[in-house]
C-alpha cells in the first residue's frame, strides 16, 4: 500500500508568509478505491501538508485496521487522511476543520470523489466535543489527531482533555493516530502504555487500539423492593429526531440510524435504529454473537430468512432474531423498505460477523 500527503489546519509558526500562500504541493489518493484521484490544494498557509513518508507508513500501520470504521478526522485540512480512509474502505467519515476556506476546499475534495454520503464536515472547534460527538454512530472509530505541533504546547490542557474524553467514548476496537512533534511527551496520552510509538524525525507517531472492557460485575447483595442502585444515573429526558441523525452503513450493508444507545443517551443495555434497503436490496447474511435483535417492519415490503426458514414481511410485523442465528432480509417491494431494529445488549460493530 503506498501513501501520500496529509495535511492538518494550522497558525504559521512564528512567522508569516509574504502572500499568504506557499506552492501548492501536488495531493492525491495512493491507495484503495481511488487511487491516482488528486485532491485540491490552494497552498494557503493555513494549511500544513503531512510529508510522504510519515502518510505512508500511518497507513502501513494501520492496514486493514480501517475497514469498516468511523473515521474522525480532528483537524482535517483538505482531508486527505479521512479521504484515504474511505478509499480503503471506511464506513464514513467526520471531518472536523475549523478554517473555513480550507473547510470548502474540502467539501470540494469531498464532492469530487462522490463520497458525499460518507463523509460529513464539521466546520468548528475540534475541541468542542459536546457539540460533535452525537453525529457519530456505533462503528468503532478511527481516530486522527495532527494539530498544528504548538497545540501540544500553547493548548497542552486542552489537547489532553480531547484526548481523554475521545478515549473514554470511543467504542471497543476503535484506533487512535495522534502525530506530534518531539517536545510532546507520550505519558500525557490515555493509558498511556497501550500506545505503539514511531519516530519520523521531527515527528512522532503514536498508535492504539482501545480494548474491550470486560463485562461489569453485578452486586450479589438484592435490593429492596422499589429501591434504585446506588450508581443510577439521574434520570434525563433524551430525545432524538430521526432527521437529525446521520447515516451510516453497518456491517450488513444497511443504511442505519442509531436513535438511542448508550453512545448518544443514558440507555445503557439496549439500542433503537432505523434501517433502510432500497428496492432489490437485501443484507448481507449475518449473525449477532451476544445481541438479540426484534425488526419491526415499518415501510414496504420484505423476505425475511432466519435460519433455514424464509417467509415475507409487511408493514406492521415484528420479528424475533435470537443470538447466533443468520438473518437476511430483501427489500422484494418498489419503494424503500424501513424497519426498526432494536438489539438487547446494545448494538456493537464487531458483534456482527458476516456470514457468507
Amino acid at each position: 500500500m503506498r501513501r501520500r500527503k496529509r495535511e492538518v489546519a494550522c497558525e504559521p509558526a512564528g512567522r508569516s508568509a509574504p502572500s499568504g500562500k506557499r506552492r501548492p504541493v501536488g495531493l492525491r489518493i495512493i491507495g484503495g478505491q481511488f487511487r491516482g484521484r488528486r485532491l485540491a490544494y490552494s497552498g494557503d498557509w493555513a494549511v500544513r501538508p503531512m510529508k510522504d513518508r510519515i502518510r505512508q507508513a500511518v497507513f502501513d500501520l494501520l492496514g486493514p485496521a480501517v475497514q469498516h470504521k468511523q473515521v474522525i478526522d480532528l483537524f482535517a485540512g483538505t482531508g486527505a487522511l479521512g479521504l484515504e480512509a474511505l478509499s480503503r474502505g471506511a464506513a464514513h467519515a467526520l471531518f472536523i476543520e475549523q478554517h473555513r476556506p480550507t473547510a470548502a476546499v474540502l467539501r470540494q475534495n469531498i464532492a469530487a470523489l462522490g463520497v458525499q454520503l460518507r463523509a460529513e464536515v464539521w466546520p468548528g472547534n475540534a475541541f468542542l466535543t459536546h457539540l460533535w460527538l452525537g453525529r457519530l454512530p456505533p462503528n468503532p472509530w478511527l481516530v486522527f489527531c495532527s494539530p498544528p505541533y504548538a497545540y501540544y504546547v500553547d493548548r497542552a490542557h486542552a489537547m489532553r482533555q480531547l484526548l481523554d474524553r475521545l478515549w473514554q467514548h470511543a467504542p471497543a476496537a476503535s484506533v487512535f493516530v495522534v502525530e506530534a512533534d518531539q517536545r510532546f511527551d507520550p505519558q500525557q496520552l490515555p493509558q498511556p502504555q497501550a500506545w505503539e510509538m514511531r519516530h519520523y524525525r521531527p515527528a512522532q507517531i503514536m498508535m492504539a487500539e482501545k480494548p474491550r472492557s470486560p463485562p461489569a460485575q453485578r452486586s450479589s447483595t438484592p435490593e429492596a423492593p422499589g429501591c434504585c442502585s446506588l450508581d443510577t444515573e439521574p434520570a434525563t429526558m433524551d430525545v432524538r429526531n430521526i432527521d437529525q441523525v446521520p447515516a451510516f452503513i453497518t456491517k450488513d450493508g444497511s443504511e442505519i440510524r442509531e436513535l438511542l444507545a448508550h453512545r448518544n443517551s443514558v440507555i445503557r443495555n439496549q439500542t433503537l435504529a432505523e434501517a433502510r434497503l432500497p428496492p432489490g436490496a437485501a443484507t448481507a447474511p449475518h449473525y449477532h454473537i451476544r445481541t438479540e435483535e426484534i425488526y419491526y417492519i415499518l415501510e414496504g415490503r420484505g423476505l425475511m430468512r432466519l435460519g433455514d426458514e424464509t417467509r415475507p414481511v409487511a408493514v406492521g410485523d415484528a420479528i424475533a432474531i435470537p443470538p447466533g442465528a443468520v438473518h437476511q432480509i430483501t427489500n422484494v417491494g418498489q419503494t424503500v423498505l424501513k424497519f426498526l431494529c432494536c438489539c438487547a445488549p446494545g448494538y456493537e460493530h464487531e458483534d456482527t460477523v458476516l456470514a457468507e
